[in-house]
């Protein structure tokens, strides 16, 4: 499957906001002219970014009127103008003078896309992403059926994010199901092993956040599971402890043992020995989904 492979591109800039934030995506095809399939992949979070880090620590809900509850800092990403006014914060069209000096993720993207679309009329698109790439591709999603883009939907084939954490509350992910299923289309988180970030912000009664979609959840290197959401739901739970710390140890050493094509740089190996202090982080590397995705097998399960 090439989907999987989809997390390694490196992507260009699209969205400023708030002065010096940025959002990053990439829009392609699989051909130059008569293409079948668009891809819009959000990037994730680069470790050293700090304006990144910001965006995912920013935990607060901003409201999304009837649809639900979602992550600020998400929203912020795509372009929310006023997180208090929902009319004012998401206009279907985006009708500023400067639009084209400080465009806004959202809107810029999904231009584009309905260009690809005119230009290529028998295309489908899937949107992607990894990490904070995941969670902007579901929230670009949420505003696409928010603005009722009834002809763009039509030509979704499907969602896949790669170690996406929790995006928005309860009647957001109900809405989203309800939604996607009666359009008959798919989506689909991928989380591998002991994955820190799908596991945050916490599924609890303080902090109400909540997955939807199915998980493809990855026991192993060469084990895969269809299920409704992934075990340890919330990090932070005693009776995953040990099985963090075995994990990580197992990751290492079997890392060791692949083949020229699935050799690790030093910065991985670098993550793997940091993840043994903090089991979880090295789980949520790139390079563990796309190996995952080539080398396992799913237990009764098909995506297609």
């Amino acid at each position: 499957m090439f989907l999987p492979a989809l997390i390694l591109l490196f992507v260009t800039n699209l969205s400023e906001y708030r002065r010096t934030k940025c959002t990053q995506a990439y829009i392609f095809t699989e051909k130059p002219k008569n293409a079948k399939l668009i891809v819009v992949a959000f990037r994730g979070t680069e470790p050293f970014d700090v304006d990144d880090w910001c965006t995912d620590l920013d935990l607060s809900f901003a409201s999304m009127g009837a649809i639900g509850r979602a992550h600020i800092g998400f929203l912020k990403a795509l372009g929310l103008r006023d997180e208090y006014d929902l009319e004012k914060g998401w206009p279907k069209n985006d009708e500023r003078s400067d639009k084209n000096e400080h465009p806004y993720a959202y809107y810029t993207i999904r231009e584009k896309l309905k260009e690809l679309l005119k230009d290529n009329p028998n295309a489908k698109f899937i949107i992607t992403g990894h990490s904070l790439g995941g969670a902007l591709a579901v929230l670009f999603t949420t505003l696409l059926l928010m603005h009722e883009e009834n002809e763009l939907m039509s030509k979704l084939m499907g969602i896949f994010t790669f170690g996406q954490p929790r995006v928005g509350d309860g009647n957001l992910s109900s809405f989203m199901e309800r939604n996607l299923n009666q359009l008959s289309k798919r989506y689909y988180r991928m989380v591998y092993r002991y994955d820190l970030v799908p596991r945050i912000p916490f599924d609890d009664p303080i902090s109400k956040f909540k997955h939807c979609g199915l998980c493809l959840y990855y026991r192993g290197w060469y084990k895969g599971d269809l299920i409704g959401d992934q075990p340890n739901k919330n990090y932070f739970d005693l009776n995953y402890f040990l099985p963090h710390y075995y994990n990580s140890w197992a990751d290492l050493l079997q890392s060791r043992r692949l083949g020229e094509d699935y050799k690790e740089s030093q910065t991985s190996t670098m993550c793997r020995m940091f993840g043994l202090l903090i089991p979880g982080i090295a789980s949520h590397s790139p390079k563990d989904y796309v190996n995952s995705a080539r080398l396992a097998t799913l237990a009764d399960a098909k995506l297609y």
